[in-house]
């Protein structure tokens, strides 16, 4: 919803559905082409990560070189995703200082907020100040505020 909305085109937004596939499947960029066409196949194999990089901080880089080399449309398949990934970290911890509880140490890992402010640099320089952008930015700023939360509620306990 977040590409339609932006005013994405049909294979970006498919693209933006599938971006995952390659990752989480056993479909390859082959079978993309053959099932979607060539330029949905060239979008999700821009998005998915080289597997063989075993350190995050270097795979995680190298995905976003990969997106910026791929253009506007694959970096905007990046801010919707990261938007979303932000939005339900950020839901997931707040629910669990609503529920008096510490939040699960997995949520807070600072690499993966590290990974996400990256992209919204990455997305910044690259597409000014599209919607997705903004809502990227938003997003981050919310999560800032619940993560301020999580750091009271340990220095109060």
């Amino acid at each position: 919803m977040l590409l339609y909305d932006a005013g994405a085109g049909h294979d970006v937004i498919v693209a933006g559905i599938l971006h995952d596939t390659i990752e989480k499947t056993g479909a390859d960029s082959a079978e993309l082409r053959d099932r979607f066409g060539p330029r949905v196949a060239e979008l999700v194999t821009a998005m998915s990560e080289d597997e063989s990089i075993s350190d995050y901080a270097r795979r995680k880089a190298a995905l976003r070189q990969q997106i910026a080399a791929a253009g506007p449309d694959a970096l905007a398949i990046l801010a919707a995703d990261k938007i979303s990934k932000v939005r339900e970290l950020r839901l997931a911890i707040a629910r669990a200082l609503r529920q008096d509880e510490r939040p699960d140490r997995s949520l807070l890992r600072p690499r993966r907020l590290t990974h996400y402010r990256r992209c919204l640099r990455l997305v910044e320089e690259s597409l000014g100040s599209s919607p997705l952008v903004e809502e990227l930015r938003l997003e981050l700023v919310r999560l800032d505020a619940v993560l301020a939360g999580v750091a009271g509620a340990a220095r109060a306990a």
